[in-house]
């Protein structure tokens, strides 16, 4: 059991028309589908039900599911199997808009409509905000006859409880935004979340914040609905809400660089949208009383704010991408990478109800074999980039339930310690099904961070000179991260240890600094809580390969590529025979690529031995499970001695 440092309790909404003992499962394919209305407009309708639904589980007994994805189904058979926490509920299949909205109608009459404004997009998160905090379901408002809004209402009778229209729209800078002593920042986008602050935040959970595109995507007017990825309400995050909703978060869409104005909104003073997400994260920062926490989500670069969209931008999505994850670590904050694609993340509201029953039983220890100063050592540090539930949920299934090949030739895993909160059946089935072959280990850690912006001073640099190729803007004046507040590292230290000592994880595998090379301190962080050893990205390793910081090793993860496994083979050697400790850890993401996989892992390691052999036939290579490595590197004396 995790110890757990919040005490949040979110407010109770009642399952009006659910029934006792009942599953319903919503079939996305067909209850969203729907030609007067984008299914956007449904999902997010539904996903609001869902989430507020579950999260009265355990006192209702009533759940909803949603059948999006191959994998749900093979997650809802586990959940409700024998000894689950789901087992003995009816299961109750819905097939249709009508029969969806008539099931949800006692519940949307009870809790009402928050309207939100299509000129407005923001306010689709505000209105998400309220309904999680109140209930009610988030609709923008249409008063067109065939529209989601007026068939709530004159159909099925559903008020409307708060409107949301019309306050943000006409206000100028400095008029003061309704209802509250601010005055307009001058863009209409952030004087929505400005007036939410004002008035929701305080009773929102204060551990966890909800990243996730606006209304934009949705209403057909605004050019973001036109952009590819906007087509699709999965590709826009939208099924990820339920666990926003269950979890009673502040929803957000903003951008975290001042440099340029953001692409949905080009005519808001620069900077604002930076400024207003400082404001958001220092006001969760304060609820916590400086606890850590965790934003659910990601900069949608795939529909705003990078050169993805628009050429004219500075900002590249992998840039944007660490710059917020600086920012926000700078106030105790790490995020859980909704990251497209997959960025859809199903039934999170639904799953985070399940009771683990498996007890980890952790690694099986490094192998005793003789170190030899002549071979060539090499591991996996981590296998898939799994900081986020989508991937996982996604993956998981496909490898470890249906790749006849787990367990037959050593494998890392690397899961991000915090995604047991929104998926802990998965970790129980990974744990069920744990071979002395299948290694576990922390991913990124507790979320995803820049680890030296835990400390106070700490500034983003624009690129690391050593890697010219990942420059990703120029340096401009007061658009680099930095941190104010007191160092944080105690409470990262208080946030994760309970998860490691709870999951029996001593190895953070993909360890990311952004463009910053990993200090003496997260070092001593790190040992703290990791204590065999961690394994860190390219870059942020710095000079050395291999570093031994108070006796625990500190390895970079090397990139390597090949489009086939003959040239990957290639590629691995020749890094491995470069490196003078003679040491060398690889990971590759297996969303992209075969070789993640057992199957696909176990065909490459033949391969390099038979290029080995004969490219390189005088020397040594040998593979090893990753705690072996970490015990060899011990025994070799190797590395640059940090103490």
């Amino acid at each position: 059991m995790i110890k757990r440092i919040y005490d949040f309790v979110q407010n109770d909404i009642v399952p009006e028309g659910f029934e006792n003992g009942v599953v319903y499962v919503i079939d996305a394919g067909k209850c969203f589908k729907d030609e007067k209305q984008r299914e956007h407009t449904l999902m997010r309708l539904a996903v609001c039900v869902q989430g507020l639904v579950n999260r009265g589980f355990k006192k209702y007994n009533t759940a909803i599911a949603l059948d999006l994805d191959g994998t749900d189904g093979f997650w809802l058979d586990y959940i409700t199997g024998p000894g689950k926490t789901y087992n003995g509920l009816e299961r109750k299949y819905i097939f249709s808009k009508d029969e969806m909205l008539e099931l949800f109608a006692p519940f949307m009459r009870r809790y009402g409509i928050v309207a939100w404004d299509k000129e407005v997009a923001s306010t689709a998160n505000v209105a998400s905000t309220i309904c999680g905090i109140e209930g009610g379901v988030p609709v923008m408002q249409d008063n067109r006859p065939h529209s989601l809004f007026t068939e709530l209402k004159e159909k099925y009778g559903v008020p409307v409880k708060t409107d949301l229209c019309g306050m943000f729209g006409s206000l100028k800078k400095g008029d003061l935004i309704t209802g509250t002593n601010r005055t307009s920042t001058g863009s209409k986008k952030c004087d929505a979340y400005i007036w939410a602050m004002e008035k929701y935040f305080d009773k929102c959970n204060p551990e966890l914040l909800a990243y996730t595109p606006d209304g934009a995507v949705e209403y057909e007017g605004n050019p973001v609905s036109k952009r590819g990825d906007a087509a699709m309400a999965k590709t826009c995050g939208i099924p990820n809400h339920d666990y926003f909703f269950h979890k009673q978060c502040f929803f957000f869409d903003l951008t975290s660089y001042a440099g340029e104005v953001p692409s949905d909104e080009p005519d808001q003073p620069l900077g604002t949208d930076a400024a207003t997400l400082k404001e958001l994260l220092k006001r969760r920062y304060d609820s916590a009383k400086g606890k850590f926490g965790m934003a659910l989500g990601f900069p949608p670069w795939h529909v705003k704010y990078t050169s993805h969209v628009d050429g004219k931008y500075i900002m590249d999505p992998a840039r944007l991408e660490w710059h917020f994850v600086e920012l926000t670590t700078t106030f105790n904050c790490g995020i859980e990478a909704d990251a497209a694609h997959p960025c859809w993340m199903s039934n999170g509201s639904l799953y985070t109800n399940y009771e683990r029953t498996c007890i980890p039983r952790g690694n099986r220890e490094a192998q005793k074999i003789e170190f030899d100063p002549d071979t060539y050592y090499f591991t996996v540090a981590w296998s898939g980039d799994f900081d986020c539930s989508p991937w996982m949920k996604m993956r998981v299934p496909q490898v470890w339930a249906a790749d006849e090949n787990r367990g037959k030739i050593p494998l890392t895993y690397g899961y991000n310690l915090n995604l047991v909160d929104r998926i802990p059946m998965a970790f129980d089935y990974i744990f069920e099904n744990q071979t002395e072959s299948d290694f576990i280990v922390g991913g990124e850690g507790m979320g995803y961070t820049i680890p030296d912006a835990l400390f106070e001073g700490f500034i983003g640099k624009e690129a690391n000179l050593d890697y010219e190729y990942w420059t990703r803007y120029p340096g401009k004046e007061n658009h680099f991260t930095v941190r104010e507040l007191p160092d944080g590292d105690t409470a990262y230290y208080d946030y994760a240890k309970p998860y490691a000592e709870d999951l029996k994880i001593d190895i953070f595998a993909r360890t990311i600094d952004g463009f910053s090379i990993m200090s003496d301190k997260v070092f001593a962080l790190y040992n703290r809580i990791a204590t065999r050893g961690s394994f860190m990205q390219n870059t942020s390793a710095g000079k050395y390969d291999l570093q031994i910081y108070e006796g625990t090793p500190y390895t970079r993860i090397m990139d390597v590529g090949g489009q086939d496994y003959a040239t990957f083979a290639h590629n691995v050697r020749l890094r491995l025979k470069g490196r003078d400790e003679k040491f060398m850890a690889i990971g590759f993401c297996d969303m992209g690529t075969n070789v993640g996989t057992p199957s696909g892992f176990k065909e490459f390691l033949e391969t390099f031995y038979a290029v080995a052999e004969k490219e390189d036939p005088g020397t040594k290579y040998r593979y090893v499970d990753i705690n072996t490595y970490i015990e060899l590197v011990k025994r070799s004396g190797r590395g640059e001695k940090i103490d």
